[in-house]
């Protein structure tokens, strides 16, 4: 398995998803989900929006460290990226 990203805790992250019908061509969802579940089991849903056809990004911030995950899901019968991982980790500079 790869690494995770990793994080600092209190850094604003871009968290992108896209969007494919079954023909694999880029295609927008009706609606448009992002949900982060952090180390605790807090879901948060995101807010995103449209970058380009069948891409879309939204923007996270972790307040606590550990294990972080997310996902886009949308309408429509469309294949989106499917649950992600990342790591926050402590700011431990001076």
């Amino acid at each position: 398995m790869p690494d995770a990203p990793t994080f600092v805790v209190g850094q604003q992250i871009v968290l992108q998803g896209t969007f494919k019908n079954r023909a694999g061509t880029l295609t927008n969802p009706t609606t448009v989900v992002l949900k982060v579940t952090d180390p605790a089991g807090t879901t948060t849903t995101v807010t995103n929006a449209q970058q380009s056809t069948g891409v879309y990004e939204g923007t996270f911030t972790p307040t606590i460290a550990g294990d972080h995950y997310w996902s886009m899901k949308g309408t429509a019968g469309l294949i989106a990226a499917g649950r992600e991982m990342f790591v926050a980790v402590p700011d431990r500079t001076p």
